[in-house]
Parts: structure tokens; sequence; C-alpha cells
């Protein structure tokens, strides 16, 4: 199990870097409870529109609050920590979390989280972390495409990965089973760097 201010088993591959292990099964567990008491509701693209064909999952927004800070601070120590190793990007806040939920078919399809929704702020790495265990569940997988490699997100529970928001990626069609994952988006201000 790695420590979350030093993640003892980070990799950075291409575009994404991960750390396996740094949410516990106990974590894990607690924030998809977040999920459920917040209550989940179709997911949109863009600011409200529900197109399945592009994305099926039920989501719920996590506002940071007393309740949620240890998991914001939590992310955010993690992904200071894979930023200083990997693109060393000035960061600065996050927008609220987001759990979702895949089944049945289940699919975000190829996407950019690249947004600069607020006034001089840009949305720079983007943020998942494996909620469920993978085996239980078929498909699903994180997907990161640079270039010609795509790389595949490991399946361990726990695991975090993060991405420039530039990055093309997705979330394969779940063929079986649920598949939880936390989402986030850390901010930076504009341009780059």
């Amino acid at each position: 199990m790695a420590d979350p201010a030093d993640p003892v088993s980070s990799r950075i591959l291409h575009m994404c870097a991960s750390a396996r292990g740094a949410f516990t099964n106990e974590e894990c567990d607690a924030v998809i409870e977040l999920a459920r008491e917040q209550g989940l509701s179709k997911g949109v693209v863009g600011e409200s529109s529900v197109e399945l064909e592009v994305r099926d999952s039920d989501i719920a927004r996590i506002a940071r609050t007393e309740k949620t800070e240890w998991l914001y601070k939590k992310v955010f120590d993690i992904v200071l920590h894979l930023n200083s190793e990997a693109w060393k990007f000035d960061l600065f806040e996050s927008e609220d979390f987001q759990i979702a939920e895949y089944t049945n078919a289940g699919h975000y399809d190829w996407h950019l989280d690249i947004s600069s929704q607020h006034p001089f702020t840009l949305r720079k790495l983007g943020v998942t972390v494996q909620l469920s265990d993978g085996d239980s569940y078929e498909g699903g997988n994180f997907e990161a495409l640079y270039g010609p490699e795509t790389d595949i997100a490991p399946r361990d529970r726990g695991t975090i990965v993060i991405f420039p928001s530039f990055v093309l990626h997705r979330v394969a069609p779940v063929t079986a089973g649920s598949r939880f994952s936390l989402t986030a988006w850390v901010l930076g201000k504009e341009p780059f760097k």
C-alpha cells in the first residue's frame, strides 16, 4: 500500500502517471457511499446534454465540504506529487469531484477534458481513481491515447491515474458488472506552464 504523500508504486507511461494502492479498500468504499448518499443521476456531456451514444453512466457530484475535505486533500496531495515527477504544471485547485458508475454497456467515448469554463483558469490535469475491484466487472478499461500509443490504466482498486487534459481518453463499455470511479479536474492559471 502506498503512502499518499509518497506513492511507492507510481509510474509514468507515455502521457499518464499512476500510483497503485493510493487509496485503501475502506477509502474506496467510503467514496462510493458518498455518491450513494448524494444520489446518482445520468451523466451529461458538456453543461447539460444527455447523449447516451457518447456517455452512458450515472454520476454524483461531490462538493468540497467538511465531510469531504479528507478526500480533496488526499487527491490533491497525490496529484501534486505525481505532477512534480511528470509535468511540473502550475496548479492551484480542482473542480468539484464526480463519482461515476458504469453498468450495462455504460461507457464514455473518446474525449478531451480541456476546458476554460472559469475566467483565467484552465483544466490542466484529469484525474481518475479506480474505486471498484478490477475483477468485479468486465470491459470498462480506462484508456488514454497519445499518438499511436494507447495506455490502459491499471484496474487495481485504489489506483489513481493523472494525465494532461489535452490527452484523448475514454472509458470502454462495461460488458458485465459495475465499475465505480472518481473523476477530478485540476485547474491552473492560463496558459499551460
